[in-house]
């Protein structure tokens, strides 16, 4: 296709696959917003408006998930060996009921209304008390001949309604050994003996049915993908036995969604060296020469490397979710060709879990309106005049706030008073495997430079200049502080804060003794530990960074902590002294301990700083603080109140 119209030729490039024309090559696969959705058995108006919006901006392809299969029970089960309880990670819709079927009509509508095609992801329940194999010290039972016909005929009934109710294609989740067709494929779950296990051929049987029964129920022209891991770890099937698979699946799966043999690598974080990982498998897949659309996932957030693989042939479609969470107007900066223009997204899976140990409140670290988009119109209404601006502070929080009003016809000022704009994104993103939170840095510091907005740095603003200055408004962006803990010993020359070694790493000497296991703690412990340190980490409580983000980021966290040379953590330990040569603990047995070291860091958290915020008070008429100096948080904390009260200047 020609691509001298568009910097994102390729990508936009309709695709033709037999008789289905398909708008272009960006697929929104089977991904939720876990707050969106109530107890509803329908997907509600704020579902259907938010996956509407991905068909709006850009997706060809919009994949609709979360209903409950009529064999099981509602609840979602993982495998026995992967027991995390109740994991209410989709909705649970009742696509059976007449009652809920409109709803899911209505859907489908939205998705068409703006190009795209509808996609039901069918239901991946598992029965209770049943698995692939016999499992006896769990009472699990192997699942019977009779029982597997009629799970794989609710996968027909499923692509039977979804087919009437207006939908174009179907998906079935078969990655990471998780579901049921999985399950069966890999050697690693399938020990069974009869005509479902022991060869590639016996074990594809179930998943092979699934799709042949799919095809004759309702026609060729419903579309089939398969979400598939390429490949499984150790033990479990080779690139070459999935590719023998693809073999005798053409003609019964359409589009091939690749995955990572697990969920934590298909969900990359910066810890991964390939921004991109899929990619490699889905050129394998193509080199094949077999009739389907290959579709890697995971990473493709930056439009120049999806452009990339479609243009070189790695690809036929690109796949991806966190790139409309990030971004809203994504499709919209494609068409346009502003691919530097597209929100990076830092890889924190905060849209899959806020922390670990925390409920399923999904979010997003670098799109304020992420989860309240479809009350924006209410809750925003356009200025009604035009305002003089001093934003104090050039951190996250402050760049958020003056792109807002400088977007809403303000005139904005950023004073800063060091010589860079970034705040704590510019230690936060020193580790190497912060690469994404520094891509992000980068962005915002761009898009302030290409918005106009005036920046005067080094310059320590006070009110009196605001003053002066005659600013309609002014917003506090002044941030927080280390929060240094009453220790004794706190005040001695071996002792440092991690903002301070993070900026400067040759502050850190000989053994490190990190004071604080939160995520910052952990992070700058595996940072030193990397540069060559014998590192150790003190953690009052039970658990490691508990504020990072599960599943998949805190996953890749313990791994790295696991695998990284020097690096140790110790919990449930009470620091109560710092020596010039040691730290003193209390461990959780109430006996005292003595660690080595010549530097310790302090990373016990931030305090805001209130007061210096507060002192800009009537320096212009309107006053307002975000960010860190209002309440000491996160990144998604700061940048929502920032673009809150921007908003609504």
């Amino acid at each position: 296709m020609p691509t001298r119209k568009n910097r994102y030729g390729h990508l936009m490039s309709p695709l033709k696959y037999r008789d289905t024309v398909i708008k272009n090559r960006l697929l929104s696969t089977n991904s939720m917003p876990h707050f969106l959705q109530g107890p509803e058995p329908y997907p509600s108006d704020a579902i259907i408006n938010h996956l509407a919006n991905r068909a709006k901006n850009g997706a060809a392809i919009v994949t609709v998930s979360g209903i409950s299969a009529r064999i099981g029970i509602p609840e979602m089960l993982p495998p026995p060996e992967m027991d995390y309880g109740d994991v209410p990670h989709f909705p649970r819709y009742n696509l059976y009921d007449p009652k809920c079927q409109n709803y899911f009509a209505h859907l489908a509508d939205a998705i068409h209304y703006y190009g795209a095609k509808a996609a039901m992801s069918f239901a991946f329940l598992i029965v209770p008390g049943y698995d692939v194999c016999e499992i006896p010290e769990k009472n699990i039972k192997a699942y019977t001949p009779e029982l597997i016909d009629q799970m794989i005929d609710d996968f027909v009934e499923q692509a039977a309604i979804s087919k009437s109710l207006g939908y174009d294609m179907g998906s079935v989740h078969m990655a990471y050994r998780l579901l049921f067709p999985a399950r069966f494929l890999s050697p690693l779950t399938n020990k069974r003996a009869d005509e479902f296990g022991g060869s590639l051929e016996n074990r594809a049987r179930v998943a092979l049915e699934i799709f042949r029964r799919i095809k004759e129920k309702v026609g060729k022209d419903f579309l089939l993908e398969a979400v598939m891991s390429a490949e499984e770890e150790p033990g479990g099937y080779t690139f070459e036995e999935a590719c023998e698979f693809l073999k005798m699946a053409e003609g019964l799966i359409d589009i091939v969604q690749v995955r990572m043999p697990n969920g934590m690598d298909s969900h990359p974080t910066g810890f991964m060296k390939e921004a991109t990982p899929t990619l490699k498998y889905a050129e394998g897949f193509k080199k094949l020469g077999l009739n389907m659309i290959i579709a890697p996932v995971g990473g493709f957030q930056d439009l120049d490397a999806a452009e990339e693989a479609i243009a070189s042939g790695k690809a036929d479609m690109i796949a991806a979710a966190r790139a409309w969470i990030c971004d809203f107007d994504y499709g919209r900066k494609m068409a346009e060709g502003r691919g530097e223009d597209v929100v990076p997204c830092i890889r924190c899976n905060k849209c899959h879990v806020i922390a670990k140990d925390y409920p399923y409140l999904s979010a997003c670290s670098v799109n304020p309106a992420f989860g309240i988009e479809h009350v924006l119109h209410r809750a925003v209404t356009p200025p009604r005049q035009a305002k003089k601006i001093a934003v104090v502070g050039g951190g996250p929080a402050g760049m958020e706030a003056a792109l807002i009003a400088n977007e809403r016809g303000h005139k904005v000022v950023i004073f800063e008073k060091s010589d860079r704009l970034g705040g704590m994104l510019i230690p936060g993103s020193q580790p190497e495997f912060k690469w994404p939170l520094k891509q992000y840095k980068d962005y915002l510091a761009q898009q302030v430079k290409k918005a106009g907005i005036e920046v005067r740095l080094k310059t320590a603003a006070t009110p009196e200049m605001i003053e002066e200055e005659n600013f309609d408004a002014v917003i506090v962006a002044v941030g927080s502080e280390p929060l240094l803990p009453a220790i004794e010993g706190i005040k001695n020359k071996n002792v440092i804060t991690a903002l301070e070694v993070l900026n400067e790493p040759a502050l850190a000497t000989g053994k490190v003794v990190v004071v604080g296991g939160g995520e910052v703690g952990v992070e700058t412990g595996l940072y030193l530990a990397r540069a060559g340190h014998e590192v150790t980490v003190l953690e009052m409580t039970e658990v490691l960074a508990g504020e990072a983000r599960r599943p998949h980021y805190y996953e890749a966290l313990e791994e790295e902590m696991q695998k990284t040379e020097g690096f140790k953590a110790i919990t449930n330990a009470r620091v109560t002294q710092i020596t010039p040569e040691s730290v003193k603990y209390v461990d959780a047995g109430g006996n005292e301990q003595v660690i080595p070291a010549d530097t310790v860091v302090i990373a016990a958290g931030t305090k805001p700083l209130t007061d210096l915020a507060l002192s800009f008070y009537d320096s212009a008429k309107e006053f307002y603080m975000v960010g860190d100096c209002y309440k000491a948080g996160s990144l998604m904390t700061a940048l929502r109140s920032a673009f809150a009260v921007a908003s609504n200047i």
